[in-house]
């Protein structure tokens, strides 16, 4: 059985095959990564390899049980996640408001009157006069009412869930009581 080696060195690679009684059959050396065929360093001289086979053919393994090779495939194109675009903030304009559970993020309102629940931080009331720009004609009455802001004169709830309030507050046993 023939045996090739490669000895690597500051000059390159040399390429050796041996065949069977032990006899050296030598390559040429391919250049290392300072003195490849084409660049200056070399003057453009082509390097190449001698052919290191064996004195004697060997026939190659037989393969009779392998399968043909499997057709190339193409990956599967992938389409960049969608992006929705952040949603608008659900804001409402109203005069008065009077509803059995109020959830939102920020109310502004001349006054604020609720039986139960939580006003969450709150600031003093907005100028009249700028909460008048801010709000609505009409007076609304719901069961509930969830919005992002919500601007009102004044509001009547059963129930609040609030983040930030700016108003005046009235809730029974929340030290809001006027």
């Amino acid at each position: 059985m023939a045996a090739i080696s490669c000895t690597v060195s500051a000059t390159g690679l040399a390429v050796t095959a041996e065949d069977e009684d032990g006899g050296a059959n030598p390559g040429s050396v391919v250049p290392g990564p300072a003195g490849f065929a084409g660049l200056p360093e070399d003057g453009g001289a082509a390097t190449t390899i001698a052919d290191a086979a064996p004195a004697s053919p060997v026939a190659p393994p037989a393969m009779a049980d392998a399968a043909p090779p499997a057709p190339a495939t193409t990956p599967p194109v992938t389409t960049p996640p969608v992006t929705t675009p952040p949603a608008e903030p659900r804001v409402l304009r109203v005069h008065d408001v009077k509803v059995g559970r109020l959830t939102a993020r920020v109310v502004h309102a001349h006054q604020l009157e609720a039986a139960a629940g939580s006003a969450g931080r709150v600031l003093p009331p907005d100028a009249d006069a700028l909460l008048k720009l801010e709000l609505g004609a009409q007076d609304l009455e719901v069961d509930e009412l969830t919005v992002d802001v919500l601007f009102a004169h004044d509001i009547k709830a059963g129930r609040v869930q609030l983040e930030e309030t700016h108003a005046r507050v009235k809730m029974p046993g929340k030290g809001h009581e006027d």
